[in-house]
């Protein structure tokens, strides 16, 4: 008699259906991973990007401070020039070229109403580069007419940078122009 056989998988479907259920579950476990990986990959960039946002806006709020504060503190040394000119009697290159030490400025120039230089600063050597851009701007012709104007700017002439402040003159027409 002959038994019947139940169909019985073989040792080796059984190991190849462990080892693709093993593989099929490798990969979806890789595939969870690196979906995870890259969502927090995704968090991480943006809140480094944020980050860098917001330190570049302090920076940037830093400069503007900065180069605001300048001006400020080199009008109010020239709006001093300006009453020191007018007090002075004797008024001569050495004693702007002191008061620029003294008040920590690269140079001062007192222009006429015409805008020549009457007296300047020697310590800073010819500024005729310097004073020829800014004369050529509006807002410094406008001073002499307009005592109460005053104008500050940082430019760059030449590779280098120059904080400048305008006033009017208190003892003639002109300008007090002074740089750092």
């Amino acid at each position: 008699m002959k038994k019947k056989q139940k169909n019985r998988p073989s040792g080796q479907w059984v190991s190849l259906t462990i080892l693709l259920a093993g593989v099929v579950l490798f990969a979806v476990l890789c595939w969870a991973m690196t979906v995870r990986d890259l969502n927090e990959l995704e968090q991480t960039a943006e809140q480094t990007f944020a980050f860098m946002k917001l330190r570049i806006e302090h920076y940037e709020t830093y400069v503007v401070n900065d180069k605001i504060k300048s001006l400020t503190r080199l009008l109010d040394k020239t709006n001093e020039l300006s009453r020191a000119v007018a007090a002075e009697q004797n008024l001569s290159a050495e004693y702007l070229d002191g008061y620029a030490a003294e008040q920590r400025l690269s140079g001062a120039v007192l222009l006429d109403a015409q805008l020549k230089p009457e007296v300047q600063t020697a310590c800073d050597g010819d500024t005729y580069a310097l004073r020829q851009s800014l004369i050529e701007n509006s807002n410094i012709r406008d001073i002499p007419q307009y005592q109460k104007k005053c104008y500050m700017t940082r430019l760059r002439l030449r590779g280098d940078t120059y904080d400048v402040a305008a006033v009017a003159r208190r003892d003639a027409p002109g300008v007090v122009l002074t740089y750092v």
